[in-house]
């Protein structure tokens, strides 16, 4: 049995008391129903990497914590002791214009990361779900990524350096501060994704891009999925540069027609496609796009100046927030780009077989399929959900794609595996896994393979 009082005393003397939380609300931290029985947050690196230390010698569970908005995605916890609350962690280090990086701390928030950058005419271009509350930490920690990595990529491709602390307390670096090409291993690989699971990001160096001049925003709706596909894919086969082409399904088109305009409007299949750059530019491309959307028998049409406000929506609707009542299942599904409209129809079919309400939306030019699963509570019908994505995931395996449980409620993950089998490489992970964190003090459990 842990003495938390001890340990308590411990932390005071590594943070202060008055960054230990040890008592309720709690259950704002939980994780699929089990709460910390402290949380605390570290004022800078060293304090983080104390923090660790003791958690190791002690052989304590610690989840990392951002802004606490994907603590849904993966597996519940074998346990859990310690929330490390990285809010304190949240300046911008270095910001240098001249050569587009800027080295930030992990507690950042996106919408505070996205304001620092613009006073000086830059971004870091990965969009992210509910950015409030969202940090960059956490968008790395679950390689989170959004529309405009069509063209900009995903905060993989746009991090150049970053500092860890291991579960043992040990600091290390991958990475440099300027854009390079190195040689060796690619260590900063390994965190990306790992869902906290090796290492707490602390600090990361970003790669930047200047904030484009001009950004348009148009809005194409079909009469099918057949055609709002076939215009995606002349899209792509083009030699025009959209930052994003995303298809949505009818349901989803009513929701967002009715959250930008208040009104529902036509409803189909909609394609939302973003381009920017130089004003000619963005009014050749726009022109281009609408030739070849009347083409293809688009049945409405639209453009707007693109202010970010419609792909935020898109976004926040793909992270249902809810804690212990969540009722939504949302999955991702990776498949090649010419299989994209044979996986719509088939969870197209699987929302009518069970009468649930589906938000479907594919980044066409990704091959990401994301949906959006209303549950009811009631135990069959998840059961029948759980065979029927079990029996996609078992035809996607085949051919190299795959599906991840990104939001459900705990029940449901009882009865699908997040993650699903990845073959051979899950011994290759669970070395790594032993060998960074060998008394599983890190999210033990969440991650693939329960590691």
């Amino acid at each position: 049995m842990v003495d938390t009082s001890k340990l308590v005393e411990e932390l005071h003397a590594i943070i202060g008391a008055p960054f230990i939380q040890t008592l309720s609300p709690l259950e704002t931290y939980q994780v699929d129903g089990q709460a910390p029985w402290a949380v605390v947050s570290p004022g800078d690196i060293d304090q983080l990497a104390e923090v660790l230390k003791l958690a190791d010698r002690e052989a304590l569970a610690v989840a990392p914590w951002g802004g606490g908005t994907t603590t849904a995605m993966g597996h519940p916890p074998e346990r859990l002791d310690i929330v490390l609350s990285l809010q304190r962690l949240s300046r911008v280090l270095e910001h240098e214009p001249a050569d587009l990086t800027a080295t930030v701390q992990a507690g950042i928030t996106m919408a505070d990361l996205r304001r620092q950058l613009a006073s000086r005419g830059q971004c870091w271009p990965v969009d992210a779900p509910l950015p409030a509350a969202a940090t960059l930490g956490g968008v790395l920690a679950t390689n989170t990524s959004g529309p405009k990595r069509l063209l900009y990529g995903t905060g993989r491709d746009l991090l150049i350096g970053i500092t860890v602390v291991h579960a043992d307390g040990a600091i290390s670096k991958a990475g440099g501060k300027v854009t390079k090409n190195v040689t060796g291993y690619d260590m900063m690989k390994l965190y990306v994704g790992s869902l906290g699971t090796l290492a707490v990001i602390a600090e990361a160096t970003l790669k930047l891009r200047p904030v484009p001049a001009n950004q348009q925003l148009a809005w194409a709706t079909f009469g099918s999925r057949e055609t709002a596909v076939e215009a995606a894919q002349r899209l792509l086969a083009g030699a025009l540069l959209p930052n994003a082409i995303e298809l949505i399904n009818p349901s989803l088109t009513a929701f967002l027609r009715q959250s930008m305009h208040g009104a529902a409007g036509d409803i189909g299949w909609s394609l939302l496609v973003g381009i920017d750059g130089g004003e000619a530019a963005v009014d050749r491309q726009r022109r281009e796009i609408n030739v070849l959307s009347q083409a293809c028998g688009a049945s409405a049409w639209w453009t707007a100046m693109d202010d970010g406000q419609l792909w935020q929506v898109l976004l926040d609707r793909f992270r249902p927030q809810g804690g212990a009542q969540l009722q939504h299942v949302v999955a991702r599904i990776g498949t090649v780009r010419t299989r994209v409209g044979a996986i719509l129809d088939q969870l197209t079919e699987l929302g009518r077989r069970l009468d649930m309400p589906m938000e479907l939306c594919a980044r066409v030019g990704n091959g990401l399929v994301y949906a959006r699963m209303q549950l009811t509570g009631e135990a069959e019908q998840s059961a029948r959900l759980a065979q029927m994505l079990t029996d996609i995931r078992q035809a996607l395996t085949a051919e190299r794609g795959y599906i991840v449980v990104e939001t459900a409620p705990s029940a449901f993950k009882a009865l699908f595996d997040c993650w699903g089998d990845v073959g051979p490489q899950v011994e290759v992970m669970a070395g790594l896994k032993q060998a960074f964190d060998p008394r599983r003090v890190l999210n033990p459990g969440r991650f693939i393979a329960h590691l």
